[in-house]
């Protein structure tokens, strides 16, 4: 009696499981081989443009992304030549920068002439009939 108990609650033991398997509603069922060969195919036939769309879509984004590496490299080599070239200042940038400079000093006396202007009590024009 002992036995039968020990075998009857170590079979009950996953009842929980048990419950759950035999509610479920999937029900699987055995096919057979050539029916799984055709659902197979069908599967393939139906895919397989889409999945070559797809292939060739990143093909030619990693050819453009490809273009565009080897441009941004070329374009950083040459910004960084300009700019190893540009720290030893030439004769045409030495001028460059004193028609700057000397144009940023009369645009400094040229404000200051306006405060003075702007500054000082306006007098009426006798002249002119308006005023």
């Amino acid at each position: 009696m002992d036995s039968c108990l020990k075998t009857l609650q170590d079979s009950t033991k996953n009842v929980g499981k048990f419950k759950n398997t035999i509610y479920a509603n999937t029900v699987f069922d055995l096919i057979s081989e050539s029916d799984l060969a055709n659902a197979k195919s069908s599967f393939k036939t139906a895919n397989a443009p889409r999945v070559d769309a797809l292939v060739a879509a990143i093909h030619s984004k990693v050819v453009k992304l490809k273009k565009q590496k080897v441009h941004l490299s070329n374009k950083y080599n040459l910004n960084h030549l300009r700019l190893t070239n540009d720290s030893r200042p030439s004769s045409s940038q030495n001028s460059r920068v004193s028609t700057l400079n000397d144009l940023r000093i009369k645009k400094e006396r040229m404000k200051q002439s306006l405060e003075k202007l702007q500054s000082r009590p306006r007098v009426p024009n006798l002249s002119h009939p308006d005023n």
